[in-house]
């Protein structure tokens, strides 16, 4: 038959499975607490201020905040805790004349996310699974104890039987088999984005020009932290794993200058000139192209998203009818 239980899969998967040995891990979707993604419940608190003061007669500033917290509540595991966002601006405008008016800004946000996962472990049945202090776990199918890594103490033992495994696995606990707590990890991304700009229009007779400059960056740092014992790690691979990536940085500069030149009643043309200068750099593609093909017959098609640099100049003519 097939059963809807909580926290497995209701599709057809046959019989409820009760023979000793059999691992009944695939029976779980996920962890009982894990945070679905169809569940769209959150807290969610903004605010917006912002000042605005003539500092004379050709000159004002604006200063502006925002600040953001979304809390994720009822979730364990998946998105959790808050996500915070605070986003500071500055701007001046001046204008001396009716032909000449510039202006300047920066803008800073930074945000900080959380999100925890765990590592599933085993679920057979007839199984004996042994929990230490240290948050390892062993487990057989004699019943007998292992003798306990050195510095650790058996906390408690479980054995998987027909009758429990569908509530003993399912939710996350310090004596799960398939969902024990030691196996979580937790994940921490921070982001910080600055924008800078400046700008400057003067009009000459007839003709306008415009010259505007803008340097963007951000950096993103994701870091992580879990249970080595817990995970079964050893210390080589520990080293490897570390507590989190490298940077994810984006920087950019872009100059952008133009002249708008009427020729007649209807007809005029507009000169423009573009510099970008960008800078990527995207852990996901490290080592990549010091190892291209890192398996037999499977190859990376491209190194990841590169720096670059362009000029673009351009002459548009404009007809008004």
């Amino acid at each position: 038959m097939t059963t809807p239980l909580d926290g497995l899969y209701s599709a057809s998967l046959g019989p409820v499975p009760t023979a000793t040995g059999t691992n009944v891990a695939t029976w779980f979707r996920n962890v009982d607490q894990f945070r679905r993604y169809d569940v769209a419940d959150r807290d969610q608190h903004v605010v917006n201020a912002r000042f605005n003061h003539g500092i004379g007669a050709a000159l004002d500033a604006s200063v502006g905040v925002q600040m953001r917290d979304m809390k994720y509540p009822a979730s364990e595991y998946g998105r959790n805790d808050h996500y915070k966002q605070l986003a500071p601006s500055v701007e001046l405008n001046w204008q001396p004349s009716t032909t000449t008016s510039a202006y300047g800004f920066y803008s800073y946000q930074q945000g900080r996310q959380h999100q925890a996962g765990l590592q599933p472990n085993g679920c057979v049945v007839g199984n004996f699974y042994y929990f230490f202090s240290d948050g390892s776990i062993q487990t057989n199918a004699t019943g007998v104890a292992p003798a306990a890594p050195a510095g650790t103490t058996i906390a408690s033992t479980q054995q998987v039987l027909a009758s429990n495994w569908t509530t003993l696995c399912g939710p996350a606990s310090d004596v799960s088999p398939l969902f024990p707590t030691s196996r979580t990890w937790d994940e921490s991304q921070k982001d910080r984005n600055s924008v800078t700009g400046l700008g400057l229009h003067y009009e000459l007779r007839r003709v306008m020009s415009d010259v505007t400059y803008t340097y963007s960056s951000g950096r993103t740092k994701v870091g992580y932290d879990y249970n080595a014992a817990g995970l079964g790690l050893n210390p080589v691979q520990v080293a490897l794993a570390g507590d989190g990536w490298s940077d994810l940085v984006f920087t950019q500069n872009v100059a952008e200058a133009s002249a708008m030149v009427p020729l007649n009643r209807r007809l005029s043309l507009r000169l423009l000139y573009r510099f970008e200068d960008a800078k990527i750099r995207d852990w996901h593609y490290d080592g990549v192209s010091e190892n291209p093909m890192p398996a037999n017959n499977g190859a990376y098609l491209d190194f990841g998203p590169q720096g670059y640099r362009a000029h673009v100049f351009g002459a548009l003519f404009r007809f008004e009818l």
